[in-house]
């Protein structure tokens, strides 16, 4: 991608120079508009954003994210990564995918969640692509075993230290860290920018899942960054202790103070709890597990 289509260097290029980035993604995403979603008479215009076009191999919301921080493992000298998540993880499997492609070893840990057929297509491919796979018994078992994988890596020669231990960098799940979120701030200026090219109408709501955060912080930040008046409304997915308004206010504010610090031209937002909303309701009987609404509203 070149400067011109990255929106956050195309607004402030200094960054392009003091932000490590790894060109992951293909072009930004394309938008369209779902006609058969709101063809009734008096339901508004729906339309997507099309993040599963954005990389190739694999799309999806984590190559954003991915960019900055395989970026920050090379700069650091890392020749390999860890992360973690779910049996059927699009964050694990996306690092995996790139990772290999940059020619990192990626190492991940996995928790058990409910065994879908996407999660049968998720093993095979991790089974191709990572370096090594461990199982964990829970999601709260995972916090020790990367202590211990780090541990172990520390202990091993390396010819230059990472901040998560000799030469192997720890990505957490989702990609979700203040640099991570920087992904969705270019996510936010971008859409603005298709707006102002008259590609969509300005949305009144922006709709989407809120996991481990980091793109419901990023997405906040560049949306007010850009200046468009489109409310967020984050649709929790995992359990409330990941999910919350202190982490996405947290990781948010981490990304702000990361941009200033890296461009003070860059301008300094206030990221508040009336920002966004985080919709509960919608959450099934664990990660993972699918629920019945969910079910036929993709077969319909």
């Amino acid at each position: 991608m070149s400067h011109s289509d990255y929106a956050l260097f195309d607004r402030f290029p200094d960054l392009e120079q003091r932000l490590p980035r790894i060109d992951l993604m293909a072009g930004p995403s394309p938008v369209h508009r779902l006609e058969r979603l709101a063809s009734g008479p008096g339901l508004p215009q729906i339309w997507v954003k099309r993040d599963d076009r954005c990389a190739i191999p694999y799309g999806g919301n984590k190559p954003r994210k991915l960019e900055l921080l395989l970026a920050q493992a090379r700069a650091l000298g890392c020749r390999a990564v860890l992360t973690v998540g779910g049996l059927g993880s699009n964050h694990a499997l996306a690092t995996c995918i790139h990772g290999a492609r940059n020619g990192f070893e990626v190492h991940v840990l996995l928790f058990p969640q409910p065994v879908t057929d996407h999660v049968r297509m998720s093993l095979r491919l991790f089974s191709r692509h990572a370096t090594r796979m461990s199982l964990g018994s829970s999601y709260e078992e995972l916090p020790r075993l990367v202590d211990r994988y780090l541990e172990r890596a520390t202990a091993s020669p390396a010819p230059q230290p990472s901040r998560a231990g000799s030469d192997m960098y720890y990505i957490p799940a989702g990609g979700s860290t203040g640099l991570g979120a920087i992904g969705f701030v270019n996510a936010g200026l971008e859409l603005a920018r298709q707006v102002r090219a008259g590609e969509m109408p300005q949305p009144a709501a922006i709709f989407f899942p809120a996991g481990t955060c980091g793109t419901v912080a990023g997405l906040v930040v560049g949306l007010k960054m850009a200046g468009l008046d489109a409310r967020v409304k984050a649709v929790r997915v995992v359990d409330p202790t990941v999910a919350n308004r202190p982490t996405v206010l947290a990781l948010a504010r981490e990304a702000v103070e990361i941009l200033a610090r890296a461009d003070r031209s860059v301008p300094s937002v206030t990221i508040r709890d009336d920002d966004f909303d985080l919709l509960e309701g919608y959450f099934g009987a664990g990660y993972g597990a699918p629920t019945q609404q969910g079910l036929e509203a993709i077969a319909a």
